[in-house]
């Protein structure tokens, strides 16, 4: 098969962004045994007025490292038909768990875990009925390799879970949980029966939606959300706290060194009043000292308390 110029220039280009004249020549006639396809004048025109640059080998080492991260953003992988939950998979796609759910079983839902349930909702689910649509959906989304979330609400409440996003490169796939039909109201119910900062948003849908009515209650379910306010003492049981980790923190056990007893840290990417919100919770059990800002080496920031 013959590769063009152009191709072989984009592939050398853009995957390793070399600057060595002998190295690309190299590459290029292995590439095309014929002919040296590639000219290197292009990298050097770019860099050839800053001295400082073409004697730093730093520079050149995280311009190969971008180029190789723009190539991988553009592949398309397979995507997976299932998802995973405590390390157990679950599907194909678009999955229903099976069985009846809890809501509908004789006692329904415990107390403990209606707050768990509440709290998890509370900072990680939301409500879409948007005008193209007739039919309002409660949804939950996640990563599909740590799906726990989805997989407890598909228990209490039924519904389906599906492959919500497809993505390119390194990001991983989100799968969506949503119920809808005579779920739907039934489902809002329950969830709206403790105070949480959404209670406003569910109690609107507690009942099927009158004929003509769909604007009005989509406008004032915009209006709610933008008036929504996470309390600081909306944790009020750790079930709560349970339900807003799973959601957007994880707990850690961290060994140290020099016979140090072990550390627990909590983390959390939570909003700053959801943050605010733990802290009261923790500091009335008299747990840790407080949150500190922690930034991953990929530039994310999290909230450690400890």
């Amino acid at each position: 098969m013959h590769i063009s110029s152009s191709n072989v220039r984009v592939i050398i280009h853009q995957t390793y962004g070399l600057v060595n004249r002998n190295h690309i020549m190299s590459l290029a006639s292995r590439i095309s045994p014929s002919r040296v396809l590639y000219r290197p004048s292009i990298v050097h025109r770019k860099f050839s007025n800053i001295p400082s640059v073409q004697q730093d080998p730093l520079f050149w080492l995280n311009h190969r490292k971008v180029r190789l991260r723009q190539l991988a953003n553009k592949l398309s992988l397979d995507h997976p038909n299932v998802f995973i939950a405590s390390g157990i998979e679950y599907g194909p796609l678009p999955f229903r768990y099976p069985g009846t759910p809890e809501f509908l079983q004789d006692g329904g839902l415990s107390d403990s875990r209606l707050r768990y349930l509440t709290a998890l909702w509370a900072v990680n689910g939301s409500i879409i009925f948007p005008p193209s649509q007739r039919i309002p959906r409660l949804v939950v989304t996640a990563v599909y390799d740590r799906a726990e979330t989805l997989l407890e609400f598909a228990k209490a409440f039924g519904g389906v879970i599906y492959m919500a996003q497809r993505v390119r490169g390194f990001k991983t796939p989100a799968v969506q949980w949503y119920v809808d039909g005579p779920n739907f109201p039934a489902a809002c119910k329950i969830l709206s029966t403790l105070p949480s900062p959404r209670q406003q948003r569910l109690r609107l849908f507690c009942e099927p939606i009158p004929r003509g009515q769909a604007n009005k209650i989509r406008t004032e379910m915009y209006r709610l959300r933008q008036q929504e306010k996470f309390s600081e003492d909306f944790i009020g049981s750790t079930e709560h706290m349970a339900g807003v980790l799973d959601g957007h923190g994880s707990l850690l056990r961290i060994d140290r060194a020099c016979g140090l007893p072990p550390r627990t840290e909590i983390r959390c990417s939570a909003k700053e009043n959801v943050i605010k919100a733990i802290q009261v919770f923790l500091r009335s059990r008299g747990i840790g000292s407080g949150f500190v800002s922690y930034r991953h080496k990929d530039g994310r920031a999290d909230w450690c308390y400890s």
